[in-house]
């Protein structure tokens, strides 16, 4: 990714007309492969959008799977993308390629509901505007017991009141108090646990807290994250380390965290 952001930012500066074929191999699934870059998804976010802030890049990616095409015919195919218009994302699996659609779903039957009363979730960035509107959902819905993971420690309860009057309601400490107390009048159970979701190792003492307190632990919403819009020509790898690390490397650690534990379900919440 860092690499192509910073070709991208080189052919801005010089303000040039070309086409742009990004070459990966297993980025995208086409019919089951298990044996995917996972990494590589993150230049299937990147490609859609050079063309909309750089008017003379036409981007597209090209992925080959996993199996690699005979020569002479991989070169045809990557000569016929170049002169082909087509969609953003291009997968060739031998002599076929393949390309995304959408398709309306029709549903024979209700949905079943995803959270059970009095189930208990885990969830990361639970004090920020996603995580704080799941959370007061299963409070008022479900009357979840609720694990909210957080970088910032709170005071201890019994120190809630003083903390309140010492401080007043616009420090960052009362907010949370707050958004605790509020949570817990709506009918929930709440654990504050402190943990940054990048750190495998304290998200793994919150899982076993969790497990301490309520124990089982039902689902997990991992809705940590950075929001830093800026156009691409002036982004930094510094900057995009930040964007990535909650989602990227919170997934990461999230999925080391709960391994070994029993069958659970984990949403990955995201603002488009």
């Amino acid at each position: 990714l860092f690499s192509l952001l910073a070709l991208v930012q080189a052919l801005g500066a010089e303000e040039v007309n070309v086409d742009l074929l990004v070459l990966t191999a297993g980025a995208v699934r086409v019919s089951g492969e298990t044996n995917l870059e996972p990494r590589l998804g993150t230049l299937v976010g990147a490609v859609p959008v050079i063309p909309a802030e750089l008017p003379g890049v036409r981007a597209r990616l090209v992925d080959i799977g996993t199996d690699r095409a005979p020569a002479g015919r991989f070169i045809e195919h990557l000569a016929a993308e170049l002169a082909a218009d087509g969609p953003d994302v291009v997968a060739l699996r031998g002599p076929d390629r393949w390309m995304p659609t959408v398709e309306p779903l029709h549903l024979e039957s209700p949905l079943v509901p995803a959270f059970r009363e009095r189930g208990t979730y885990l969830i990361t960035g639970a004090f920020g505007g996603l995580g704080l509107a799941v959370a007061r959902h299963l409070a008022v819905a479900y009357q979840a017991r609720l694990a909210l993971v957080g970088r910032h420690p709170l005071p201890a309860r019994t120190e809630w009141d003083p903390w309140l009057q010492r401080h007043g309601n616009e420090d960052e400490a009362s907010r949370r108090i707050h958004l605790v107390r509020e949570l817990e009048a709506l009918g929930a159970d709440v654990l504050p646990i402190v943990a940054d979701v990048t750190d495998t190792a304290a998200l793994r003492r919150g899982v076993e807290e969790t497990r301490r307190r309520f124990g089982a632990l039902h689902g997990v919403l991992h809705a940590a994250g950075v929001l830093d819009d800026g156009a691409l020509q002036v982004r930094d790898v510094a900057a995009s380390r930040r964007v990535l690390a909650p989602k990227l490397q919170g997934t990461l650690a999230l999925h080391e965290a709960l391994r070994g534990t029993a069958r659970h379900k984990v949403v990955i919440a995201t603002k488009a």
